[in-house]
């Protein structure tokens, strides 16, 4: 080997190890752009000086390029990498940019999946965040040890009225010392069987105002990657007690038709009790009340005015501002 043919093989190795260099850093780029979407202008760049690294760029005007000298293209949509097509106008060119974008393609649709993929997965973490703040319950999903990991717009005004919840050291606390054990019973019970259910938890505020909270167990998560603990969690809904959020009573009398009468006799069943505290409400006998009663038993499938009450219950929207 002459000493020129030992030079070219020392600049062809030289030349190879850059190239990888740049393609190592190019790779890196094209999958942070899958993060930052912003990066995708500069990245092309990249990739066309990577593609075509002996290109010049003599442009007239800056608007019109004064040679077309070769060029190379894919469909990013499809896998097949034998969708690679080039023009050669000098000879091996053409070859060696196929060669080079066939190496880096697959980077970029990877990238460009994953793009779509985070995008995607960002919009409905953002519809469920929407959908959740606009409950008028408000929802508190805590791990085993009662600490919160996310609670939604409700929840959030509880916390800061402090009047039955409250934050210490992030973790979740209620105000009564008794309720707070029972919350703390309700949330252990949910490390139990699936089917074991804890039942709801009264809160009364200093001022009267009652609610009531429902503690439903959360499918475990990975508290780490690969094989590390399963994190349990739970759901805490609480909302105000009694019925007086509205309710839609067309849609009630449509459901299990009925009549205007026996509509009013179920509301005011809900919200005084009673047939002769009805009657005197209505301005009707109590035999009367007693009939409508029994015609509203036959229509829902009913037994008893619990049951009635806790039937209207069903239809109360869950979006509303308490």
């Amino acid at each position: 080997m002459t000493a020129f043919e030992s030079s070219e093989a020392c600049i062809g190795r030289a030349s190879a190890v850059r190239d990888n260099e740049i393609l190592i850093g190019l790779i890196g780029a094209i999958y942070e752009a899958a993060l930052d979407p912003a990066k995708w202008a500069g990245v092309l760049d990249i990739i066309t000086d990577f593609i075509n690294p002996g290109a010049e760029r003599f442009f007239h005007g800056g608007l019109q390029p004064r040679e077309w000298v070769d060029a190379a293209n894919a469909i990013l949509e499809e896998p097949a990498d034998d969708l690679v097509s080039g023009t050669r106008h000098r000879a091996g060119v053409a070859d060696d940019m196929r060669r080079r974008l066939v190496v880096i393609l697959p980077h970029i649709r990877r990238s460009l999946q994953i793009g779509e993929d985070i995008a995607r997965s960002r919009a409905e973490t953002a519809a469920l965040a929407d959908t959740v703040d606009g409950l008028g319950a408000g929802l508190f999903v805590v791990d085993g040890t009662t600490r919160i990991v996310h609670t939604n717009a409700a929840a959030r005004r509880l916390l800061a009225a402090e009047d039955v919840l409250s934050s210490h050291g992030g973790r979740l606390v209620a105000c009564d010392p008794q309720a707070n054990r029972s919350l703390r019973l309700a949330l252990a019970a949910t490390d139990g069987p699936s089917d074991v259910m804890p039942g709801p938890l009264p809160l009364i505020a200093p001022d009267g105002t009652r609610r009531v909270g429902h503690v439903r167990p959360l499918k475990p998560v990975a508290g780490s990657y690969g094989n590390g603990p399963q994190e349990a969690l739970a759901a805490v809904l609480v909302y105000k007690a009694g019925m007086e959020c509205p309710r839609p009573p067309d849609i009630i009398a449509r459901s299990y038709n009925l009549t205007p009468t026996e509509l009013r006799v179920l509301l005011a069943i809900v919200e005084i009790g009673g047939a002769p505290e009805v009657a005197a409400k209505l301005g009707i006998a109590p035999s009367t009340v007693r009939t409508h009663v029994g015609r509203l038993f036959e229509k829902t499938g009913t037994k008893r005015q619990a049951e009635l009450v806790r039937l209207v219950g069903g239809f109360a929207s869950p979006f509303q501002d308490e």
